[in-house]
């Protein structure tokens, strides 16, 4: 039965539930509880998320090539517009145009 979630947790990148696993491993001759299942399918994600990491890529673009926005609710029925251009440097641009001391 392992081999059988391990395969399925593969084919989809992990993202599969063991909610929809469950009627699948029925039909091949699964009859343990669901409770069991669950740690089986929680343990197969663990494993090929070990083994298959997927994180972020940070953002590369160059200054002023992306316009940041967002609009946050600052209080009730007051909402605040940002717009920033983006810069890519750990931080807000130099004002003084000299790289910060703490690089």
């Amino acid at each position: 039965m392992a081999e059988l979630v391990a395969e399925r947790v593969a084919k989809s990148q992990s993202r599969v539930s063991a909610k929809r696993l469950l009627p699948i491993a029925a039909a091949a001759g699964y009859e343990g509880s669901d409770r069991n299942f669950r740690q089986v399918v929680f343990e197969a994600k663990a494993l090929w998320r070990s083994n298959n990491h997927v994180g972020r890529r940070r953002a590369v673009w160059s200054p002023g090539e992306y316009l940041d926005i967002d609009w946050p609710q600052a209080a009730p029925g007051l909402f605040l517009f940002c717009a920033v251009l983006g810069y890519r440097g750990g931080g807000s641009p130099p004002i003084s145009g000299r790289p910060p001391s703490w690089r």
